[in-house]
């Protein structure tokens, strides 16, 4: 099972993520998708990659990344790809600021996974997991605001509490 801190943020609430995640070492980023050719999957600087692609969803992970790239048969096409679930990444889905409503981010990782023939599990390696816990534990700090949404409450840091309950902001799932 992935370990899951859905919530909301704003573009200042990233910057500062972006800039926790540099102060813990190399985090390199890479699409969630798969593609075409391995070049497309050329890791980057987390912050660089978000600025250059701005995507919704990436993968990302401490150190070069290079590794955990792999080619897979789609049908006849070869495509390239980061197998999430197996390697050593966080999901990133990032929410959208977008007219006075904001969309929720998500995080995600797996500390262990099914092994081929599904009869028992693997751990991944023990400095990525206590890297990522400390990435999920950060954020999971920072998102300790509750806002309404839907007539359930969610994760949210305080800029976002402080503009939704002001009425500058509204909180919207996607």
């Amino acid at each position: 099972m992935p370990e899951v801190v859905t919530y909301w943020q704003v573009p200042d609430d990233e910057s500062e993520f972006l800039a926790f995640l540099e102060g813990t070492g190399l985090v390199k980023a890479v699409p969630a998708s798969w593609t075409e050719t391995s070049e497309e999957l050329a890791p980057e600087r987390i912050r660089s990659f978000i600025e250059r692609h701005d995507l919704a969803q990436l993968l990302f992970g401490k150190g070069e990344l290079q590794d955990e790239i792999i080619s897979q048969r789609f049908g006849d096409k070869l495509l390239f790809g980061v197998p999430e679930i197996k390697s050593c990444v966080i999901g990133y889905g990032r929410g959208k600021l977008h007219h006075g409503t904001v969309t929720q981010s998500n995080l995600s990782v797996h500390w262990e996974y099914a092994g081929d023939d599904a009869s028992r599990l693997i751990s991944k390696k023990d400095d990525f997991v206590k890297w990522s816990r400390r990435v999920v534990n950060w954020v999971r700090k920072m998102t300790n605001e509750k806002v309404e949404c839907n007539g359930f409450s969610y994760r949210a840091t305080r800029r976002v509490k402080e503009a939704v309950c002001s009425g500058t902001l509204k909180a919207v799932l996607y």
